[in-house]
């Protein structure tokens, strides 16, 4: 049973991983070869003439994959070195070089998972796994599996999923943990069903029968044989179908129906030994189980002769394959035999035989449950060290996005304080803005006030130039006692204007215009008060005209100042005189 799945594993893996493509000829792959400068081209080319090789020449076939792997190194093409090493394996697999597929699978595996490729991985893991199951390190075979199936579910890569189930399932069967076999049995037997794979379908049925023919559940058994059986006839699958039969067979003969088992058996080495290739697993296996269990059906019919006949021919094939469980239990259905004849001394001798070698396959067996103990320990703590991995690597995950969720936030953080502080700003340069509207708006207003008010000013002093002229003229007509009286009467009025009309012009403009003074004695110390009441004229942006009637002085008067005052703050001709005062 057990070589029958190692070979069905090795089938599969054959069937997954040929690259060749049997459309493409020899010569035109060496000519793309010799032609094309593109190094991908070459590589690609180099693993179909490994392919086509590897079913005629398998050194020249290691030689193509090598030429792939140089120029994938060179190019440091992760993916075509996997693909090389993939093929390298299986080449050493096609030798019977294990250590060495071990060795380029592993390679394969590292670069699959460079390109993180999860498909490819799981493939690789899985030809992993069977091969650590042919040299029975099934702590090994087991991390593979396990693995595989991790990633198959992880990457919905649903078709490998039975595979997984059905290889760990093989490895507790090998343990006798029929329990557990039979859970992985049973998913691999979902999926195959839901895939409509027949062939594994049928498969999965006989290793469920055999569980159950272990728990010793002969009925359940022969319903899960029949199935199998009914599947293998519609497939027309010699092989499936002698399995199957004698598989049945044992059914019956636990039944007590020897004969059902004896009709079965027939039919079953019938199809054996009509069989040239196309059968799973060793030929000698399946026959010396044919020959024991006819020759104990025979025996059940106490036809001794025909039963001893076949037990020698079961037995002769066990000692020359040497097969010792087989020779165990045909030595001791022979010495049954030869009892049951009378013949003691043959009966004895086989006695002899069968206690021989049973204390060999029992010392066997001894170091097996020593063995199966040891590796339960060593499976229980990879999946100690397994489970732990997998809690660390969730809590690293969990403090990453721990950390992620954490700089989202403080980028949200700083994204909103920048929208606020830039909203702020925003809303503070415009009030800043407006504040400045609203002084130039005061300013002016100020201003405007201030020229309203020399202009009232202005009007004041003609009116009373006007009635002091109207004094002068009268003034002639008065008498003389009077005439002296008149003349201080013009001269006050004159005087007193003047001082309060400047008076009041300096206190309103200073209270607009604080600093102007100041800064205008500061910079320029050699100007006289007259230039500086004439600055503040300006600054109000007052006419030539406007300045000499307020200052009783000629408009030449005025143009002179001017150009006199323009000299003091250092102008040019091409400056302006106003402007530059409205710096200040």
């Amino acid at each position: 049973m057990m070589k029958k799945l190692i070979l069905i594993f090795f089938a599969i893996i054959i069937n997954l991983h040929v690259l060749s493509q049997d459309v493409v000829k020899l010569d035109s792959l060496r000519n793309v070869l010799s032609t094309s400068h593109d190094i991908e081209t070459k590589i690609k080319m180099y693993l179909e003439l490994s392919s086509y090789y590897k079913r005629i020449d398998i050194d020249s076939s290691r030689m193509m994959s090598k030429q792939a792997l140089r120029l994938a190194k060179e190019i440091k093409s992760d993916k075509n070195i996997a693909q090389s090493y993939l093929n390298l394996g299986l080449l050493n697999v096609m030798s019977d070089s294990i250590k060495g597929a071990i060795i380029d699978y592993k390679n394969s595996l590292y670069y699959y998972k460079e390109v993180k490729d999860l498909h490819s991985q799981a493939d690789v893991l899985i030809i992993l796994g069977n091969l650590y199951f042919v040299v029975a390190n099934y702590p090994e075979a087991m991390s593979m599996y396990s693995e595989a199936l991790s990633l198959s579910k992880q990457s919905n890569y649903y078709e490998k999923l039975p595979f997984c189930y059905n290889n760990l399932g093989v490895i507790y069967f090998s343990l006798k943990d029929y329990n557990k076999a039979l859970n992985y049995y049973t998913l691999a037997l979902t999926i195959y069903e839901k895939q409509n794979d027949s062939v594994n379908i049928a498969l999965a049925f006989g290793n469920i029968g055999s569980i159950y023919f272990r728990f010793g559940s002969f009925d359940i058994a022969q319903q899960y044989f029949l199935k199998e059986q009914k599947v293998y006839n519609e497939l027309e699958d010699k092989d499936g179908i002698a399995q199957s039969l004698t598989q049945l067979a044992s059914i019956y003969i636990k039944n007590n129906k020897p004969d059902s088992a004896i009709i079965n058996l027939k039919k079953s080495i019938g199809l054996y030994n009509s069989m040239n290739f196309g059968y799973r697993g060793p030929k000698s296996i399946w026959v010396i189980k044919i020959y024991k269990m006819m020759g104990e059906s025979y025996l059940m019919t106490k036809n001794y002769e025909l039963a001893i006949n076949l037990l020698m021919k079961g037995y002769s094939l066990a000692t020359n394959t040497n097969q010792k469980a087989s020779i165990v239990e045909s030595s001791m259905l022979l010495s049954t035999a030869y009892d049951s004849l009378k013949l003691i001394d043959s009966s004895y001798k086989y006695f002899k035989i069968y206690k021989y070698f049973s204390d060999s396959v029992l010392n066997e067996e001894k170091i097996r449950k020593i063995f199966q103990i040891e590796f339960q320990s060593k499976l229980d703590q990879k999946m100690i060290d397994k489970e732990i991995e997998d809690n660390l690597a969730k809590a690293k995950q969990a403090r990453t996005n721990l950390i992620y969720i954490i700089i989202l936030f403080c980028l949200i953080f700083i994204i909103i304080l920048f929208v606020l502080l830039l909203k702020l700003e925003k809303n503070k340069k415009a009030k800043i803005e407006l504040e400045q509207i609203q002084l130039k708006k005061d300013l002016e207003f100020k201003n405007k006030e201030i020229t309203t008010h020399v202009l009232y000013l202005l009007k004041k002093n003609e009116f009373i130039l006007s009635i002091s002229e109207k004094l002068k003229n009268i003034i002639p007509a008065i008498k003389v006692q009077n005439k002296k009286l008149i003349a201080d009467v013009i001269n006050e009025l004159k005087s007193g204007t003047s001082n309060d009309t400047w008076k009041e012009f300096e206190i309103r403009f200073q209270q607009v215009h604080t600093s102007f003074y100041e800064n205008l004695n500061d910079s320029y110390p050699t100007l006289t008060p007259n230039e500086l009441r004439l600055c503040a004229f300006l600054r109000l942006n007052m006419t030539t005209k406007d300045i000499a009637a307020i200052t009783y002085q000629s408009l030449n008067s005025i143009e002179i100042a001017r150009t006199r005052l323009r000299k003091k703050l250092g102008l040019d001709k091409t400056d302006n005189l106003i402007s530059f005062l409205n710096t200040l």
